[in-house]
């Protein structure tokens, strides 16, 4: 789990920036998997290499090792969007 902050910014480049802060585990098993399509951007946090994220940047946990987000990681993302970009999070 984590925050998730979406400003205006400059220019027309979408940043994005996240930090991890790992409880137990690697700070590398945490990755983040990007999706362009006709319709835009995903962007999904994932966990283990078995997660998956689809279109509509559902995130599914194959395994199921009795951790949890909250009790592994934390990510705390910053978004920002050129002016007049739509958002669905």
């Amino acid at each position: 789990m984590g925050s998730v902050a979406i400003t205006e910014g400059s220019g027309d480049k979408i940043e994005f920036r996240a930090e991890k802060d790992v409880r137990r585990g690697r700070i590398g098993e945490i990755a983040f998997v990007t999706l362009r399509d006709s319709d835009g951007i995903t962007i999904c946090a994932v966990l283990d290499a078995d997660d998956e994220c689809d279109r509509d940047g559902v995130h599914r946990e194959k395994r199921h090792d009795g951790w949890r987000w909250g009790e592994r990681a934390r990510v705390i993302i910053t978004v920002q969007l050129p002016l007049g970009v739509r958002v669905r999070a």
